[in-house]
């Protein structure tokens, strides 16, 4: 994705990125963790799980996003 946003536009590429691994209600607890570890060991970046069915992950997202915006 990262090669397209640079294709489109130059200042894109250089930007912060969030990387979210969603839906994760649809897993066990243990199936998050692997995943979630296996995105950072391949990205070098944190990995935000989010579902839009738990209101306490969707309010730390909200706060994360916030506070890189105002960044």
């Amino acid at each position: 994705i990262r090669k397209e946003l640079i294709a489109f536009d130059e200042t894109l590429g250089n930007k912060d990125e969030i990387l979210i691994l969603s839906k994760i209600d649809t897993l066990a607890p243990k199936e998050i963790e692997k995943k979630k570890k296996e995105l950072e060991k391949i990205s070098g970046k944190e990995v935000v799980p989010l579902s839009l069915y738990d209101d306490s992950l969707v309010k730390s997202f909200s706060e994360l996003l916030r506070k890189k915006l105002e960044q």
